[in-house]
């Protein structure tokens, strides 16, 4: 009896160092873990405190600058991040309707290029500083704010503006894909 007793406190001995090193070991990577985010959580006030934080880490353009970039033959991408209530009723020729609630879920399968220049507006500069703030973060590195939105392209180009992009056709049909035009 004397030997199964030995053997049962050393198993368990052994049971108690096991258990305490692989604590200790959990424990340490979960402190290593932790102190290796750089994301430093941010709290605001208000919004409008976000949003300066948001549009000082942010590139941006002119509606000006971005009409040259329109009449170009540059390549990219424009994203219309206002609600798709507001795209259906008009947009600027050739944008991608992702509502800013959204973004984060859809960008990924609208822009397979990454690297790509993407353009994003709202009404009035608003989300879309949010919208291309938050993009870095999925590594899309080349995000860009049309900085007034929408509003202020639609008062100055108003003939750059593509009306019911999503209207419907004489049978009641919306119209099918096609290559150009709001969402193509």
């Amino acid at each position: 009896m004397n030997g199964s007793i030995y053997f049962y406190l050393k198993i368990n001995n052994i049971m108690k160092r096991f258990s305490s090193i692989t604590t200790v070991i959990f424990l340490s990577i979960i402190i290593f873990l932790s102190s290796c985010s750089n994301k430093e959580l941010k709290t605001y006030e208000n919004v409008d405190e976000m949003l300066v934080d948001a549009k000082s880490n942010i590139t941006s353009i002119s509606i000006d600058e971005f009409k040259k970039i329109f009449d170009s033959e540059e390549e990219y991408y424009l994203i219309d991040v206002r609600e798709e209530n507001e795209y259906s009723i008009s947009c600027i020729p050739g944008a991608i309707n992702i509502p800013r609630g959204l973004l984060e879920f859809k960008i990924g399968n609208e822009i397979d290029n990454r690297r790509a220049k993407i353009y994003l507006y709202c009404d009035n500069g608003e989300r879309s500083s949010l919208a291309v703030n938050s993009l870095p973060e999925l590594k899309f590195p080349n995000a860009i704010l049309i900085e007034s939105g929408f509003d202020a392209w639609k008062g100055k180009y108003y003939k750059d503006v593509e009306l019911s992009p999503a209207g419907e056709t004489e049978e009641g049909d919306a119209p099918p894909p096609s290559g150009g035009g709001c969402g193509g």
